[in-house]
């Protein structure tokens, strides 16, 4: 991963909201996000590249212990790579 960030939950959120995408038009950029649950990935938006439309990140997180956001260089380095997690939030029950 490029980045990957762990929060503990306590089991007090209901949902993990963001916008997810792609932060540059540089043609040589790509990467991928994913969300892992209580280590289960309940997200992976495979490979995004400049024109991929943002896409919208809604996750369950009913019960859960702990969030992970992880942010890969999609396998082909970190050249002009810089994604963004627009707007995230964990929304309480």
């Amino acid at each position: 991963s490029i980045f990957e960030a762990t929060w503990a939950l306590d089991g007090q959120y209901e949902w993990f909201v963001a916008a997810a995408g792609l932060g540059t038009p540089k043609p040589d950029a790509s990467v991928e996000f994913i969300v892992t649950v209580d280590g289960e990935e309940c997200l992976n938006s495979g490979v995004f590249r400049p024109g991929t439309p943002v896409i919208p990140v809604v996750v369950d997180l009913t019960g859960a212990k702990e969030l992970k956001l992880a942010v890969t260089d999609a396998g082909d380095g970190l050249t002009n790579d810089y994604a963004w997690w627009g707007e995230a939030r964990l929304v309480k029950k």
